[in-house]
């Protein structure tokens, strides 16, 4: 964990050297993802063993049974969202789904 969490230190280091905003809006983009996929696993486990003596028995078991599960399980969600593929139809699809709701809305 403290290898991890010395990576994310030179990463977040170098994120900060990038001087232009798109560049770094780019690289924080890549980033956030695999953030994402690396709190959703840690941060149960951490919990736990932080906080063992409140929380119950069978309550530590599924997290940290859960934490084997979730992560791999939203590793292609996670990825998926951030594909072009993705991104424009579901653009669509939400400007489609505001523009019946604005219209019945207005319609009442």
């Amino acid at each position: 964990m403290i290898f991890i969490i010395a990576s994310y230190i030179c990463i977040i280091h170098a994120l900060f050297t990038i001087t232009l905003p798109q560049d770094r809006h780019r690289a924080v983009k890549t980033c956030v993802s695999h953030l994402i996929l690396v709190a959703i696993f840690y941060l149960p486990i951490t919990l736990t063993f932080l906080l063992q003596s409140l929380i119950p028995t069978n309550l530590r078991i599924i997290n940290l049974s859960l934490t084997s599960v979730l992560p791999p399980m939203l590793n292609p969600i996670i990825y998926v969202l951030k594909t072009e593929e993705f991104k424009e139809p579901a653009k669509k699809l939400i400007r489609r789904f505001s523009r019946r709701a604005l219209g019945q809305v207005k319609s009442t």
